[in-house]
């Protein structure tokens, strides 16, 4: 019986532990902003992984992105929130982070930036353009 007690009582405990530990989440994060999380992440390398789902907005996203000190690859990024401006910013910040583009948005014009930034990106550009991406790079120098 005292078994049967001790482990409802820690069952309880856990549960009482992890309800606190929520409330505790959800006041911290009405504290912050979302600058505050983009600071975390682009100055103090905090891993998106500890930035709450609500705050993962396009928004948030964008403003990593154009913080100068942020480079980062699309990879981190949810599917839903890549478009094809997001896709050129980030392009536009590091070239070589063109390998996490997805394919639907490697056109000739978002490529060549990313070319023009990092030589070595030509090899993420998709074989039917990167001559004429090659060649337009070089010609713009």
């Amino acid at each position: 019986m005292s078994e049967d007690w001790a482990s409802y009582f820690e069952e309880q405990m856990a549960k009482q532990i992890d309800k606190e530990d929520k409330e505790d989440q959800k006041y911290l994060n009405s504290l912050v902003t979302r600058n505050d999380y983009v600071q975390a992440v682009a100055e103090l390398g905090y891993s998106l992984s500890v930035i709450p789902e609500e705050i993962k907005t396009r928004e948030f996203f964008s403003d990593l992105i154009n913080h100068p000190e942020m480079i980062i690859d699309l990879d981190d990024i949810p599917e839903e929130l890549i478009n094809y401006e997001l896709c050129m910013r980030v392009v536009s910040v590091d070239g070589f982070t063109l390998r996490t583009v997805p394919d639907k948005y490697r056109d000739f014009n978002l490529c060549l930036v990313a070319v023009k930034k990092e030589h070595q990106a030509i090899s993420a550009v998709p074989n039917d353009i990167r001559d004429s991406v090659f060649r337009a790079s070089i010609s713009a120098k």
